[in-house]
């Protein structure tokens, strides 16, 4: 039934896509106390068309107004982990890139004069991270701080229309184009703080923490109250079998960095005063472990 599938979308599309991933991860033990790990991942995708078998009005107009994909991304990180008493602090310092292209073009033939689409952008993301996380007492406690130098470039060009003339050469309707482009950083940071503590003759696991996300580019970013975001779960042990949890917390993720880069006819990035996107979160379930290695979520 699938492969009928793909057969009839072949015939109409023909889609010629390619995929290559990567990865890897090496870890050094320097002492008994410090570890350094370095972990890798990449993606390369690549979506072409062939001409279709059948050439309709149809066909020809789906594999013309189809863009051609190109996209590739990476993440490398290192990340050293050093043993303190009762507890360990992490270091971590990484870096994404995200690159994604459309291409389209009136014919088959990719030729520039006959493009009617391009969108070229490219994120990219260097971190760094410090955790430390400490046990007292049967609390587990940790805490810590992140900062994020952010990249975005975005080019596009949109052909909406061609420009029409009537048998005499006069204009009837103008070419229409959309042009942007764009390309800026800035700065992201935040804290955390998070404890936890199995109570009740540790059937009981609780678990509380608090956040805030702050950046440079939008207006009042730099104020860590509006990004507070508590939250708190608990977990209890019925017996060898059942369990049940519940927890509630809030979340602010930054609008993207197409939103927040788009400019104006005259230039001017409009969209600094957009706000955190937030949601609240609430969840209760259960778990049932009839076997050692089987457990069973709900």
């Amino acid at each position: 039934m699938l492969s009928q599938f793909f057969i009839q979308i072949d015939a109409i599309l023909r889609i010629r896509p390619d995929f290559n991933d990567y990865q890897y991860k090496v870890t050094h033990k320097f002492n008994d106390k410090t570890t350094l790990t370095a972990i890798g991942l990449a993606a390369v995708d690549r979506f072409s068309f062939a001409p279709t078998k059948e050439s309709t009005l149809e066909n020809t107009y789906v594999l013309r107004s189809t863009p051609y994909i190109n996209q590739w991304n990476y993440t490398v990180g290192f990340n050293l982990n050093r043993k303190i008493d009762d507890g360990f602090m992490n270091f971590t310092l990484s870096r994404n890139v995200f690159n994604n292209t459309l291409d389209k073009f009136e014919d088959e033939e990719k030729i520039e004069a006959k493009r009617s689409l391009l969108v070229a952008s490219q994120e990219v993301e260097n971190k760094f991270r410090f955790d430390i996380n400490k046990f007292i007492n049967g609390w587990k406690l940790s805490a810590g701080v992140m900062t994020q130098l952010v990249g975005y470039d975005a080019n596009l060009y949109n052909k909406v229309s061609n420009e029409v003339k009537d048998s005499q050469g006069n204009v009837i309707s103008a070419e229409r184009i959309i042009r942007f482009n764009n390309d800026f950083s800035f700065w992201k940071y935040g804290l955390f703080l998070q404890a936890s503590k199995n109570i009740f003759n540790e059937r009981l696991l609780v678990s509380g923490g608090i956040r805030t996300d702050m950046n440079t580019f939008t207006a009042g970013g730099n104020n860590p109250l509006k990004t507070l975001s508590p939250r708190i779960s608990m977990a209890y042990h019925i017996d060898n079998q059942w369990d049940i949890n519940a927890s509630i917390g809030t979340y602010f993720k930054i609008p993207p960095y197409t939103a927040l880069g788009y400019l104006d006819n005259k230039g001017q990035a409009v969209n600094k005063d957009m706000k955190y996107i937030q949601s609240t979160h609430y969840v209760l379930g259960t778990q049932f472990l009839p076997k050692n290695n089987s457990p069973i979520h709900v």
